[in-house]
């Protein structure tokens, strides 16, 4: 909102107004967007664009939608790799790195500073850390040379089919216990996440002689809500166990004190509105998220200039 608000604000679009209409809430579902979407194009005044979702499953739904009203997207936060592909996703353009470079970060990070070739994988059942489970798991086999062995790729499934989750935890961390891997590789929602980890602590200590490294840490600030998850461990057992992990993930807001590359106004001082708004609304928050939906706004409306503005 503070991008649209800056523009109307500017002299970037003479005589026109940029409106932000928000649609009803996706649940981070392919269906879910493609409602979401259908319902805000039809909706209100003409759309030059749809930003969102910001989630990879809500992304590829909405952009079904938007190819069918010819509208452009605009995705802050969509890191599946499998949403590169122009002649599927024509029209979108994503400002969060693709999730195969973290993906990449933790593979290097496991083989040349943890030196360890021994792995198991544990990673959630749905279609973005199912992808990215797949390109780690292809990076181990093309290094096979150095020594790599997955001992173990265990799913997490939360979508109400099968086993509850926590039982499904507590027969993984059974068979983590009594495999030689002391490195678990994650692709988990943080929710899911922490009824991994609380399960674990059921088994003794043997967790901490493992090290965890995760290449989604695309996790809120309050990720360790224990609450929300449903878990029975206190926060504390939590950040016990949790602590050392090795999470990769884009940047948030950067440190430097420069201006904006599009709206010229400082960094830290967008960042500095953002937390203070964050902290008042109960501290939910995504910092990265945030920077690069700011990003989003700008380049909406500097892709409305005509060709003769630059």
């Amino acid at each position: 909102q503070r991008a649209v608000n800056e523009v109307e604000k500017s002299d970037l679009l003479p005589h026109h107004r940029l409106k932000m209409q928000i649609a009803p809430d996706s649940r981070c579902q392919a269906t879910g967007a493609i409602e979401s979407t259908i319902r805000g194009l039809q909706t209100g005044p003409p759309k030059l664009a749809v930003m969102g979702d910001c989630c990879s499953a809500g992304c590829a739904g909405s952009r079904d939608v938007a190819n069918v009203f010819n509208v452009a997207g605009f995705s802050p936060f969509c890191v599946s790799p499998a949403l590169s592909n122009p002649d599927v996703y024509p029209n979108l353009l994503r400002f969060a790195p693709v999730q195969s470079w973290n993906n990449y970060v933790a593979f290097l990070v496991i083989r040349d500073w943890l030196e360890y070739r021994r792995v198991t994988m544990v990673y959630e059942d749905v279609p973005l850390t199912r992808d990215v489970a797949d390109l780690f798991s292809t990076m181990a086999r093309d290094d096979s040379d150095a020594g790599w062995q997955i001992v173990g790729r265990e799913m997490l499934s939360d979508l109400g089919v099968g086993k509850p989750l926590d039982e499904q935890g507590l027969e993984i961390a059974a068979r983590l216990r009594d495999s030689s891997a002391r490195v678990v590789w994650m692709c988990l929602y943080e929710t899911t996440a922490l009824r991994f980890w609380c399960a674990l602590r059921k088994f003794g200590d043997f967790w901490k002689e493992l090290t965890f490294v995760t290449s989604c840490m695309w996790w809120s600030d309050m990720w360790y809500d224990v609450d929300m998850a449903g878990t029975d461990c206190t926060q504390e057992e939590i950040f016990e166990i949790a602590n050392g992990t090795i999470g990769v993930d884009k940047t948030p807001f950067i440190a430097a004190d420069i201006p904006h590359g599009l709206s010229n106004q400082p960094v830290q001082e967008i960042k500095a509105e953002y937390n203070e708004a964050c902290a008042a609304n109960g501290g939910l928050c995504h910092e990265g998220g945030a920077a690069y939906a700011y990003d989003a706004g700008w380049s909406i409306a500097h892709a409305q200039q005509p060709a003769s503005a630059g």
